[in-house]
């Protein structure tokens, strides 16, 4: 790469990383080839052995610590796809950042969301974040090369829920800080809600090229956002489309803990109203959130619909449990009735 071109006024890589409750996407542009949608690359390989598939365009927000997982054989903790189910791990802990909102109706009331026993939220957070940043620097190095990464400065933009605290944004931004975001001279950390985020996107093609037969100025939008941990709804007035898109907020913003994870903890209920004694005292790495049995219920709510199945069935050996509507004792199946 041109090393002169690389040093221009202004010249730098903007990195996306839309940090999820579940899943963890990142994407980057180059300023000096483009500012578009299209322009935008987006990691889709990240590594690891519980892939199931070459592509992936996000990874899993889980991490799994070295000095719990003795019998793994573990050099190092781990990350995304290099956490297997057999693994004792931590998830989920985005819900647990935010403690300063009042509680809702969709809180987490039953402590189903486990907090690890000597780290904080914030701390689980930049050691997951932490694999993720040295895996994007690898990424940045192989496609631009180790001489042009140690002069381009790098501009990271982590996504948040609309309804996050003053707090939380200052915690989220402490925890990225603390995993090497925005450690080098030169490099910058914002944040963006994730509707905006969501509209930027959106209007961007819808007005690429100056084709804006779908969006003129006065028009509204609403944007929901749908997340594994959060639903947030915002609404938009566009000001203008040209020369540059400009649209404000005409309210708050609005959403709460209702993401796809709430469908996860009240489904833990009801396996421990259904099967008592023999299901809470399984331990926790047979049913958190990158257990086996989780995945198998993140592929039934998948297959979720009207008119579907009336049932579906997930492996689990509960000891004690006899045969009944729910269970069947031979097979170790649990019977989800919709």
């Amino acid at each position: 790469m041109d090393m002169e071109r690389l040093k221009q006024a202004g010249h730098r890589i903007i990195i996306g990383v839309d940090f999820g409750t579940t899943f963890t996407g990142v994407g980057w542009v180059d300023t000096a080839s483009g500012s578009n949608v299209q322009d935008v690359f987006l990691i889709n390989d990240w590594g690891g052995k519980a892939k199931t598939c070459d592509y992936n365009w996000k990874v899993p927000t889980i991490v799994a610590y070295q000095d719990e997982n003795s019998s793994k054989s573990m050099k190092d903790d781990k990350w995304g796809f290099e956490v297997e189910s057999s693994m004792v791990s931590w998830s989920w802990m985005k819900l647990l950042l935010d403690k300063g909102q009042a509680e809702t109706h969709y809180d987490d009331s039953l402590q189903e969301v486990k907090q690890h026993p000597l780290k904080t939220a914030e701390q689980m957070i930049s050691d997951y974040l932490r694999g993720v940043y040295q895996f994007l620097v690898k990424k940045l190095e192989r496609r631009f090369g180790g001489e042009a990464i140690e002069i381009l400065p790098f501009e990271f933009w982590f996504t948040i829920p609309a309804i996050w605290s003053d707090q939380a944004k200052v915690t989220t931004k402490r925890a990225a800080q603390a995993a090497g975001f925005a450690s080098r001279p030169g490099d910058k950390i914002f944040l963006i809600p994730e509707p905006e985020a969501a509209a930027v996107a959106v209007l961007k093609e819808l007005t690429h090229h100056g084709d804006s037969v779908f969006v003129e100025p006065g028009n509204g939008m609403i944007i929901c956002d749908c997340g594994g941990g959060t639903i947030d709804i915002t609404t938009y007035a566009i000001c203008q489309t040209e020369p540059t898109l400009e649209f404000d907020e005409v309210v708050v913003g609005a959403g709460g803990k209702c993401g796809s994870t709430y469908i996860d903890r009240r489904f833990l209920i009801w396996m421990s109203n259904t099967f008592g004694s023999g299901f809470d005292n399984l331990p926790d790495r047979l049913k958190s959130p990158g257990s086996k049995l989780m995945k198998a219920f993140e592929s039934a709510k998948r297959e979720f619909k009207v008119g579907g199945y009336e049932s579906y069935e997930v492996s689990l050996h509960i000891p004690g449990v006899r045969d009944s509507d729910f269970y069947d004792e031979d097979e170790s199946q649990v019977k989800i009735p919709w």
